[in-house]
């Protein structure tokens, strides 16, 4: 029994118990659901939208925002998870970038920034109690400005990341990670994890 009240022997960087004595997927204790809370602590954005004649429209902007989703591990090292990001209220800018327009003409506006996400999530034991992991999937992500139907936008991306993930018993965790969706979102936060 280890300090953390784990019943296992040692297990190598992949999740296999170092023994023969007890069956692999022993090796670290199971949980087959996971709920994850995380805030973004910093959400990037720089996303150029179709330029409409000759007015450029932008959202480009910092902020902090929230996420939250669920997942099934279906292997010890795998899983499937879903999950619903906010990125937060960004400034929108549109702007007359012709050589006709007498002054460079700037109108802005917040712009809401939110996503639904499919990801598969690949994880490895670094040590003790400490994990590695990867996820890509597909982000459906959707603009709505305040203002005007300007920057009211949809669409979908692919989405890559990685973090740690810091187990202080058998079903809670604490994760921090850093995502990027293709459509130039840049993502990094920290939260909290339970399987059960």
């Amino acid at each position: 029994m280890s300090r953390w009240g784990w019943s296992h022997a040692p297990c190598d960087n992949f999740g296999v118990r170092n023994t023969l004595a007890e069956p692999a997927f022993s090796c670290r204790s199971r949980t087959k659901w996971v709920l994850s809370i995380g805030t973004i602590g910093n959400s990037d954005a720089d996303v150029a939208l179709d330029v409409a004649g000759v007015l450029e429209r932008r959202v480009d902007s910092d902020d902090d925002g929230f996420a939250f989703g669920v997942g099934y591990e279906f292997h010890e090292n795998f899983s499937l998870e879903a999950g619903y990001q906010n990125f937060g209220n960004h400034t929108g800018t549109t702007k007359c970038t012709a050589s006709i327009c007498p002054i460079i003409l700037i109108a802005s506006e917040k712009v809401d920034t939110a996503a639904l996400s499919m990801s598969l999530v690949a994880s490895f034991r670094i040590s003790g109690q400490l994990d590695g992991y990867g996820r890509l999937g597909l982000t459906s992500w959707e603009l709505d400005g305040d203002l005007s139907s300007d920057f009211d936008e949809s669409g979908e991306d692919l989405h890559y990341g990685a973090g740690v993930r810091w187990s202080f018993d058998d079903h809670w965790k604490i994760f921090g990670e850093y995502t990027r969706v293709d459509l130039d979102l840049d993502t990094v936060g920290i939260g909290i994890r339970y399987g059960f």
